[in-house]
């Protein structure tokens, strides 16, 4: 388990993180793309910023690394802004009613569904089964679907922080305003705060039980 949890990125957060960010750089560069071909995102593409990720991580001088690959089941895709990329709002009315369909984490990354493959040679194909290469896939989807959201709570909570310290520059230990909304305002900026601090605390949680319990232990 140790073996496997490390090398299917499950383990090392500082090459999982630098990934994210790898990543998202990536989509960036194809949607400021002027040629064709260059606003595509092929699976190369994402075998390249595995590897850029690695760079100053503990995961750059690991030899196994070259056994790691992206695929992209959908083939080559242009990536598509996040207003765009979603999914369209559906009534709520109609969604009660609905089957409950699995969700799945793999599209979290990229916005499309995107699959971490490990290329297995002997010996160990012995007991590393195809089967056990989708088990393991399936929880790199979602622990690093976690991570990223994890991330984006921490922008979150750098970007409240920031614009907290512009406001006081200005107002100073108040919230600003007229005497009639200063309550209003204040009870909105310790919701949002309350928010993002229970978000980050639930996140962190999950993680830990996730990568100890699950991961280790089971």
């Amino acid at each position: 388990c140790h073996y496997r949890a490390n090398y299917f990125l499950m383990r090392n957060g500082e090459f999982a993180l630098s990934l994210i960010r790898e990543i998202e750089r990536l989509k960036l560069s194809r949607l400021t793309g002027r040629s064709v071909p260059s606003t595509m995102i092929r699976d190369q593409d994402l075998h390249l910023a595995l590897l850029r990720a690695s760079l100053g991580t503990t995961a750059q001088q690991d030899p196994s690394l070259a056994h790691l690959h992206f695929r992209l089941p959908a083939g080559p895709i242009r990536p598509l802004l996040p207003s765009l990329a979603g999914a369209p709002a559906k009534d709520l009315s109609s969604s009660l009613s609905a089957p409950v369909e699995p969700t799945t984490f793999d599209d979290l990354l990229l916005g499309t569904p995107l699959v971490l493959t490990y290329s297995v040679s002997w010996p160990l194909d012995l007991f590393l089964h195809a089967s056990d290469l989708q088990v393991y896939a399936g929880l790199f989807s979602y622990i690093s679907a976690l991570r990223k959201t994890h991330t984006r709570i921490h922008t979150c909570w750098t970007a409240l922080s920031n614009a907290q310290r512009a406001r006081r520059r200005w107002t100073g230990l108040g919230e600003g305003g007229t005497a009639e909304d200063l309550e209003a305002r204040k009870k909105l900026l310790r919701c949002g705060w309350g928010v993002v601090r229970e978000m980050n605390w639930f996140l962190d949680t999950l993680l830990g039980y996730i990568m100890t319990d699950v991961v280790d232990v089971e």
